[in-house]
Parts: C-alpha cells; sequence; structure tokens
C-alpha cells in the first residue's frame, strides 16, 4: 500500500551474488508501493528519488500512516520453504519485515537471530565483551573470536533442528563474514527448503535510524551496509530505505507460497 504512485525499484532473483566487484546477475525491474552490542537491528532504487510523502515514513511506522491499514493480519497460502534467511546489517529494518512475515505467512514461524544467540552468551546486559567472544571496536566494528563461532555452529545445528521438526524459522542474521557466514550457515540447512533474503538500506538512512534508537554503537549500521552482502548469493532483495517493512514482505510473501 502506498500513498503515492509506485517506486520503482529492481528486484534480483534466482540466486543473486554480491562480490566486491559488484552486482552479477540480471535486473528485473519490479514496483513496490510507494544493548549497544547488538548487531541487528536491501534491492536498490533504479531512479533517483526525491523526498515523498511515502520516504517520509519509516518502515516502523506504517501503523502511523493516515488512512493505511496494515495487511499484515491476513495469511498467504501455505508456505514452500522451511527457513526464510534475511540478511542485512544492523537498522536495515531485518526485524520489523520479520514481524510483518510472521503475521502473513500461514503456520507458525519463530524469529531467531545473531541478537538471540548473542544475549544467551552474555554475562547480562552490562557484559559488552559477549563473554569475551567478541570485541566491538569505538567505530562500530565487529571482531568476532573462534568462541563464538563455536557456539554460532551449534546455533545454527538447533535453528535448522526446529526446522526439520515441522516450525518456520526466519533467521534474522547479520553476515559479518559475507559469503563465508552465508557458507557455513548453509551448510547447517542442508536438506532444507530455504529462502535467501538480502535486506538492504543505504548506508547514511540505516545510520539516521540508529542514531534515532539509540541503542547500537554509532558507525555499526555504516560499517556492515555492505560488508554483510559481499559474496552473498541471494533468491530475492528488498530495500527498505524508502519501502516500509510491508511493502518488502509483500515481496518476500510473493516468493514462498507453493
Amino acid at each position: 500500500m502506498s500513498l503515492v504512485h509506485p517506486t520503482s525499484v529492481l528486484l534480483r532473483r534466482d540466486w543473486l551474488s554480491l562480490s566486491r566487484d559488484g552486482l552479477m546477475s540480471d535486473h528485473i525491474p519490479v514496483h513496490l508501493g510507494g544493548g549497544r552490542h547488538m548487531l541487528g537491528a536491501n534491492v536498490w532504487p533504479s531512479v533517483p528519488h526525491t523526498e515523498t510523502q511515502s520516504q517520509k515514513f519509516g518502515s516502523r511506522d506504517i501503523a502511523e500512516r493516515p488512512g493505511v491499514e496494515p495487511s499484515a493480519t491476513s495469511t498467504v497460502p501455505p508456505v514452500g520453504v522451511d527457513v526464510i534467511v534475511l540478511n542485512g546489517g544492523s537498522s536495515s529494518g531485518k526485524s520489523s519485515l520479520a514481524t510483518r512475515l510472521q503475521l502473513r505467512l500461514h503456520g507458525t514461524w519463530l524469529v531467531l537471530g545473531i541478537d538471540d544467540l548473542i544475549r544467551a552468551m552474555s554475562y547480562g546486559p552490562d557484559d559488552t565483551g559477549v563473554a569475551n567472544s567478541m570485541y566491538f571496536s569505538p567505530d562500530g566494528s565487529v571482531v568476532v573470536h573462534e568462541k563464538f563461532r563455536r557456539a554460532e555452529a551449534a546455533w545454527y545445528e538447533g535453528l535448522a533442528a526446529i526446522a526439520r521438526a515441522g516450525t518456520g524459522v526466519i533467521v534474522d542474521e547479520v553476515f559479518l563474514d559475507g559469503g563465508r557466514s552465508q557458507a557455513r550457515l548453509r551448510a547447517a540447512l542442508d536438506g532444507l527448503d530455504v529462502l535467501w533474503v538480502g535486506v538492504r538500506c543505504d548506508a547514511e538512512v540505516a545510520e539516521e535510524r540508529e542514531l534515532e534508537r539509540g541503542d547500537r554503537t554509532r558507525g555499526m549500521a555504516r560499517d556492515q551496509a555492505q560488508r554483510v552482502h559481499m559474496g552473498v548469493t541471494y533468491d530475492v532483495v528488498v530495500d527498505t530505505t524508502w519501502n516500509t517493512s510491508e511493502e518488502c514482505s509483500d515481496v518476500i510473501a510473493a516468493n514462498v507460497t507453493d
């Protein structure tokens, strides 16, 4: 739903690959209607944007848009995937998007992500080193130690076990190692039907959200905006820069039905 004319974006499907050299896939034009130690909370515009009413409403503000009734209370037909992986940088809007998908999709879907693992490992809310397994630098970059990787491997196996037991899983991820991170998760999800979704957001906009929310280290959003997509392949890419979480969920929902 949109208050203005649809915004033209590029939707890249069928294993979109991102690398340091840029995009390697066909561009399919479509239209979409107009604790500080946490890592989590995108299709680029095909035409320059001018500020419109739809752009003034962020993905978290959809309920406040006058005259707009969220459609996420209705479900789509049974889906054809076991796991939906949302990969994007900090403040890219993954959490809002995951909630929209939970409301829209048929059946039960659990949202689990890297922030849940961090909380589970940490020695309480004041543990900014995540049990000495991570280092968060003042500039927002993150260094991950082997201790965290071992726990992450077990976490991934747990996510796969939930999906194999018949409950849908939406994974809210931040691939700090880009394609290598995806490879680790892909190995754990072997044999499951997975939809890989890239959640992109312009670094400047993500940084503004980061400052507004106040619970992230400044610089994290900018550091991760491109880094997490390097070498990652996707089935669908959505952009939350100007598109709402509802609009992005429409695109994803269209790709998960049987």
